[in-house]
C-alpha cells in the first residue's frame, strides 16, 4: 500500500518561518520574511483605487482568498498566504508599503492572520512604481480607465519615458499607447462610460468621440435599461452618415453630335467637390478638425476619419437649422 501523501507537499511549500524584520537590503537582492499585518500599508499610488476594493466582485474575490487562507491543513496549521506579498520598507516606524499583493493583504486581515510572508524589495520610487505597474499589466486586471490614469501618473508624476511606459504596461507600440490615452479627449459625459467599465476596447473610443453629447442619454438607456452590449448600443444610436453622391458614369449626360462630341451635363457634380491633398496637408486638416491622427496611420484610414468628421459637422449644422 502506498504511503498517505503528505498534505504539505501536495499543497506546496509551507510559509517561511517567523523572522525578525531586517533592515532594507542595500543591493538588488530580496528577502522573504514573516511580517505582522499591522506593519503593512497599501500603496498610495495603487492604480485600481480604493473604490475598486468596494465593488461586489472585489469583495467576493477577497472573501474567497480569505476562505482558502483559513483552511485547516492539520497539525494546528492553516493554509495561509502561499504567494509572498511584495513590499518595501519605508520610514523609521518599520512600516512596509505594499508593491504587489493588496488583495492578499486584505484577505489575510479578513482571515484573522497575524502575519504574512513578504518579499522585501530594495529600490527607489521609480523601481517600485514600474514593478507595481508591471504586475497589474501581467494580470490584465485594470480597466481601460484605470490603465489610462496609470499611464498619465507614470509620465506626469514619475517621469517615465515612452519606452518605459510601453514595456511596463505591455503595450505593442506608440499607436496603441495613443489609443489608450485618447480616453482623455472624450467629453466629461462620455468619459463616464469608460470610468464605469463599459468601454474596454480602445478601438471604440474614436466612435464614442464622434457621438454628439446630446445622444449620450439614449446610449445610456440602451446599455443600462435594455442591457445591450456597449458596441451594439453605440452602433444603434450613432447618426447615420449621409451617402456621398454617385459620380456620373463616363459619357453620362452627353449628347452625341456629328463630331462625336456632346455637351457635359452642367449639374452632374453640382452637389459634390472632390479634393486631393498630400499627407502633410491632411494631417494639418486633422488638427484643425480635432481628428485623431496617430503616428504612422495609413492614409486611407486618415481620409476616412476626415470624411466622417466633415459628415458629422454637416449633419450637426443641418440639425441646427
Amino acid at each position: 500500500m502506498k504511503p498517505k501523501p503528505n498534505l504539505d507537499d501536495f499543497l506546496g511549500s509551507t510559509p517561511p518561518a517567523v523572522a525578525s524584520i531586517p533592515a532594507a537590503p542595500t543591493d538588488e537582492t530580496a528577502l522573504v520574511v514573516m511580517i505582522p499585518i499591522e506593519k503593512l500599508r497599501p500603496n498610495s499610488d495603487q492604480d485600481r483605487g480604493d473604490e475598486h476594493f468596494e465593488t461586489a466582485e472585489a469583495r467576493e474575490y477577497i472573501g474567497s482568498l480569505a476562505a482558502s487562507m483559513s483552511l485547516d491543513i492539520g497539525g494546528g496549521k492553516k493554509f495561509g498566504v502561499r504567494d509572498p506579498i511584495k513590499v518595501r520598507p519605508e520610514g523609521d516606524d518599520q512600516l512596509n508599503e505594499i508593491i504587489d499583493g493588496e488583495n492578499r493583504w486584505r484577505a489575510a486581515r479578513l482571515a484573522g492572520l497575524a502575519e504574512v510572508p513578504c518579499l522585501i524589495r530594495a529600490g527607489d520610487d521609480i523601481e517600485a512604481r514600474i514593478e507595481h505597474v508591471t504586475s497589474n499589466a501581467l494580470r490584465s486586471d485594470l480597466t481601460l480607465w484605470q490603465q489610462a490614469n496609470s499611464i498619465r501618473k507614470d509620465v506626469e508624476e514619475f517621469g517615465l519615458s515612452t519606452e518605459q511606459v510601453l514595456v511596463a504596461h505591455g503595450l505593442r507600440n506608440k499607436s496603441q499607447l495613443s489609443k489608450v490615452m485618447s480616453v482623455f479627449k472624450l467629453s466629461e459625459d462620455a468619459q463616464v462610460f469608460v470610468r464605469k467599465g463599459y468601454v474596454q476596447d480602445v478601438n471604440l473610443i474614436y466612435d464614442l468621440k464622434k457621438l454628439p453629447d446630446s445622444l449620450l442619454p439614449k446610449l445610456a438607456k440602451r446599455v443600462l435599461d435594455k442591457g445591450e452590449s456597449f458596441p451594439s448600443a453605440l452602433k444603434a444610436v450613432m447618426p447615420k452618415e449621409p451617402k456621398p453622391p454617385k459620380e456620373p458614369k463616363s459619357g453620362a449626360g452627353q449628347k452625341a453630335d456629328e463630331g462625336g462630341q456632346g455637351d457635359q451635363n452642367p449639374g452632374a457634380a453640382a452637389n459634390s467637390i472632390a479634393l486631393s491633398v498630400g499627407i502633410e496637408a491632411a494631417t494639418a486638416l486633422a488638427v484643425l478638425l480635432d481628428v485623431e491622427a496617430a503616428e504612422g496611420m495609413a492614409p486611407a484610414e486618415l481620409a476616412e476619419r476626415l470624411q466622417a468628421k466633415i459628415n458629422s459637422l454637416s449633419l450637426a449644422e443641418r440639425e441646427g437649422e
